[in-house]
């Protein structure tokens, strides 16, 4: 009871923190154009996090460590593209950063969940903000979160099969 009331409580303040972010309004296209190579959309970002996902190993530290470094590589994809995605990014380099402090599958879950509860958050105001799946300033589009969510539940449920 004591655990689950202090994950209510980070969860809270991650969105407290996040909701006090300043959006970005920059008109970046909806699905990138951005510089360099590779994925180009949220949803993409979250097909090769999959990818890397398919190819983690092992148990314990070293898959927390493999799922933290795909969520890292769609943090930093996003983060490199487009400003219309920071927020997203940022919450997933903290789920990487959880990860790998994690010494548990207690521990290692707990991270996955805040990210996932933080990106359902953002689904609900993307969906209620946006017309069809056009971007959601800071956190791209419902449906290239929708797809993050996805890949999360896919990290959440290796973990409890492997952790």
């Amino acid at each position: 009871m004591k655990a689950s009331l202090h994950s209510l409580r980070i969860v809270l303040l991650i969105c407290a923190l996040l909701s006090g972010l300043q959006l970005s309004g920059h008109p970046a296209a909806a699905h990138g154009g951005g510089m360099g190579s590779g994925p180009q959309t949220l949803g993409a970002a979250s097909a090769v996090a999959d990818a890397a996902l398919d190819a983690c190993t092992g148990t314990g530290k070293a898959l927390y460590n493999c799922v933290a470094s795909a969520l890292d590589t769609v943090g930093n994809q996003i983060s490199t593209f487009r400003e219309n995605e920071k927020q997203t990014a940022a919450v997933l380099h903290t789920a990487a950063t959880r990860l790998r402090a994690a010494v548990n599958k207690v521990q290692a879950l707990s991270a996955i969940s805040l990210c996932q509860s933080v990106i359902t958050g953002a689904i609900q105001k993307a969906r209620a903000v946006s017309s069809g799946n056009s971007m959601f300033p800071g956190w791209g589009t419902p449906g290239g979160l929708e797809a993050l969510a996805r890949t999360l539940a896919k990290a959440a449920a290796l973990i409890q099969a492997r952790g």
